[in-house]
């Protein structure tokens, strides 16, 4: 389909469009207003990245964390930390359910989370979002102390064997006489013995101590901390933003679906509505094309007597011009049929218009009311119908066809009205004396001009 036709379906169709988005904007208001108001409570979050040991930070510490905003906002909706949030707050919900009422956005360029909780109780859509960052929160801090539990353990294991050791040889010690005093060679080389013991034991203990104290440093440094900018608060007002999102997806899918439709009516509708749909089905051009008449009564049809003025009589002019340029090359048109697709669609009023522009530019012209089954142009003309086309086919041969014709207030046009209406028209129409009528006719005119019955 051209723009050109796309946007005449358009200029056709367009109080369809409106109806369907009319329809469907009103039916998605109705379904948000009656639906259960959804309230929402957010809270922001600072993630800050583990101490660097740079004295300022760089750009790439800087995007790392952003990257690890980003990574905490898919985790805060993973299943451990919603499994945890319904069992603390003993929501009447599933992980999936949950899941779908969360949104966590990441605010461009910042390293701050916002967690937003969509909820219809708006106490409960607080203490959901509030309850996300506790459990994320706990959750982080275990992840990240299991790093190191397993060194901080066997370090503190060691040093509690090598405290205990202190103590027994500190105990042993204790028993032995003073250094000053006169000891057996034995107890000395004991002393000696204990004191080298005591010595290894508190170095040792001393490097395994600093040991577990640069363990726990790494610790503290290494984590990623989670820190609360804004704690969410339950919402006095629901959103509106869905609603309005529902109305608008209605009001296009109204009316895309209109459009849909129209084309459809469009494409199947095969009736003519313009002169250019006549020259494409028939394959020949258009001679004129008369405007839309609006009359009270039957005789004020003939506009081209009444009103010579009028655009309409000018229309009529302008299809006799077109009908005698056509004639140029060749003979001149003697006999013209006028015909119809179907009922009241104005065949009568442009066929007797036609002649009387036809007389009033000085051609005799006799207009023949072929339509025997609802013959009007006797009462367009004002003229009896008692005789005329089917009395002249019944005349005796010799009789003269004046007998037949009325003449009427044009000059220079006869009418042969139908005459009595006769049983079987078709038969009668194509008899061998409708044909030499029809010769007899022309002889008697410049042209001869049949209202014939509609096609359909």
């Amino acid at each position: 389909m051209e723009l050109k036709q796309l946007l005449a379906t358009l200029r056709h169709w367009w109080w369809l469009l409106l109806l369907g988005a009319t329809i469907a904007g009103g039916i998605s208001y109705i379904l948000s207003y009656l639906a259960v108001p959804i309230y929402e409570a957010s809270t922001t979050l600072l993630i800050n990245q583990a101490p660097s040991s740079l004295p300022t930070p760089d750009y790439n510490a800087l995007l790392t964390g952003e990257r690890l905003a980003k990574t905490y906002a898919e985790l805060l909706r993973k299943r451990p930390v919603l499994e945890r949030v319904i069992a603390d707050l003993k929501l009447p919900l599933d992980v999936a359910t949950l899941g779908d009422r969360v949104r966590v956005s990441v605010v461009r360029d910042t390293q701050l989370l916002v967690v937003t909780v969509e909820d219809t109780e708006p106490v409960r859509a607080a203490a959901i979002a509030n309850a996300l960052v506790d459990s994320f929160s706990a959750q982080s801090r275990a992840l990240q102390s299991s790093r190191y539990a397993d060194s901080m353990k066997t370090l503190k294991g060691e040093l509690d064997r090598l405290e205990a050791s202190i103590n027994v040889t500190q105990a042993a010690l204790a028993t032995l006489p003073a250094p000053t005093t006169p000891t057996t060679p034995e107890q000395a080389n004991e002393r000696m013995r204990l004191d080298a013991q005591l010595l290894r034991d508190r170095d040792s203990y001393t490097t395994l101590l600093n040991s577990y104290e640069a363990v726990r440093l790494a610790e503290v440094q290494s984590s990623n901390s989670i820190n609360v900018v804004e704690s969410a608060q339950p919402s006095a007002q629901p959103v509106s933003r869905r609603q309005l999102l529902s109305m608008a997806l209605a009001l296009v899918l109204g009316l895309v679906g209109a459009l849909g439709l129209a084309l459809l009516l469009e494409y199947l509708d095969d009736t003519v509505k313009s002169s250019d749909d006549v020259q494409a089905l028939v394959g020949l051009p258009t001679l004129a094309t008369v405007g839309r008449m609006r009359l009270a009564t039957m005789g004020a049809r003939l506009v081209t007597v009444g009103d010579r003025q009028a655009p309409v009589a000018e229309d009529y002019r302008m299809l006799r011009a077109n009908i005698e340029l056509v004639s140029v090359d060749d003979e001149p048109a003697k006999t013209l049929v006028v015909t119809s697709a179907g009922r009241a669609e104005g065949k009568s009023t442009t066929v007797a218009n036609l002649a009387v522009v036809l007389a009033q530019a000085g051609k005799q012209v006799i207009l023949v009311d072929a339509d025997l089954r609802r013959p009007t142009l006797h009462t367009l003309f004002d003229r009896s119908n008692a005789c005329g086309l089917t009395s002249a086919l019944r005349r005796n041969e010799g009789e003269p066809l004046d007998a037949h014709l009325a003449r009427t207030a044009v000059q220079g046009l006869r009418l042969m009205p139908s005459g009595p209406l006769p049983f079987d028209p078709s038969a009668l129409l194509g008899s061998k004396r409708m044909a030499q009528l029809v010769q007899d006719l022309a002889a008697a005119c410049d042209i001869v001009l049949f209202d014939s019955p509609p096609l359909i």
